[in-house]
């Protein structure tokens, strides 16, 4: 299964556009937007149900200039156990001077024997801004599995202004059970969530970000590289880290202004 899904947000006629290509498993939707928010809302669905040992995801996304848009999912992404080759998810966001991105797609559940290779490349003009975050959840605890074998390596690139501005690993390979387990890794917990924001005026912001992810829900934290704002939460309850995460999000679209603020109708649903 190799699918791929292009999105290209530009301004003509004065109007805001989505020009977009998805190839099957992976397709586009748009709501209707009644809210009179200049912002687009873009629905990413993986019609096949989950991604197995082999499968292959491209997603693009260009932000021309002055535009806005948030880009979700349409469910929880369900990666299943793998029996050799490795699952790949490359996603290339790209935004261009005055442009203005949310990434924030649903929680990914990694199954248990999971082979899970992803990349995520962030490239934003100096003039531009993005929230991007992602959401791992380590099994199904509802069922009684835990993630204790598999392979796991999760990448993030981001440039600021044409530079590299911040490159993160996450790898756990083989059997992760002890690195799962120990207090000086990720000390049982079921679900980890990252959210950057990135701009020019990242430093301005780190305080808020900081006083903002506060919880007593879960492990959480903020720190500042560059342009940089990356905020982490790590909790043993998957549903309490997606509450803290989303809540976050929503609080603090409301701080910097933004009148399209929260996370879109479907992460309700």
């Amino acid at each position: 299964m190799h699918g791929r899904a292009d999105v290209i947000v530009h301004r003509k006629n004065g109007r805001q556009r989505v020009d977009y290509f998805h190839r099957s498993p992976l397709r586009i939707f748009m709501p209707e937007n009644h809210s009179g928010n200049v912002e687009s809302e873009i629905v990413l669905a993986n019609t096949s149900g989950g991604l197995v040992g082999g499968d292959e995801l491209q997603v693009n996304v260009v932000m021309g200039e002055g535009t806005r848009s948030v880009i979700t999912s349409q469910a929880a992404e369900k990666a299943y156990r793998a029996n050799g080759a490795d699952t790949i998810i490359e996603t290339n966001l790209k935004l261009d001077a005055g442009s203005r991105l949310r990434w924030v797609p649903q929680e990914t559940i990694l199954f248990d024997g999971v082979r899970l290779r992803r990349r995520t490349v962030l490239d934003v003009d100096g003039q531009a801004v993005a929230i991007a975050g992602e959401l791992l959840v380590f099994g199904r605890s509802a069922s009684g599995e835990g993630f204790t074998r598999g392979l796991v390596h999760d990448e993030w690139r981001v440039k600021f202004g044409g530079k590299m501005a911040w490159a993160d690993n996450l790898h756990l390979a083989g059997d992760v059970a002890r690195q799962m387990e120990s207090p000086h890794g990720f000390d049982q917990a079921k679900a980890m969530a990252t959210l950057l924001y990135v701009s020019k005026d990242a430093l301005e912001r780190v305080d808020c970000v900081k006083s903002l992810i506060r919880t007593d829900r879960c492990r959480s934290g903020a720190t500042l590289i560059g342009n940089v704002v990356i905020a982490r939460w790590l909790g043993r309850d998957p549903a309490e880290v997606r509450r803290a995460y989303a809540g976050f999000i929503a609080n603090f679209a409301s701080a910097l202004g933004w009148t399209d603020k929260g996370l879109p109708a479907i992460w309700s649903v």
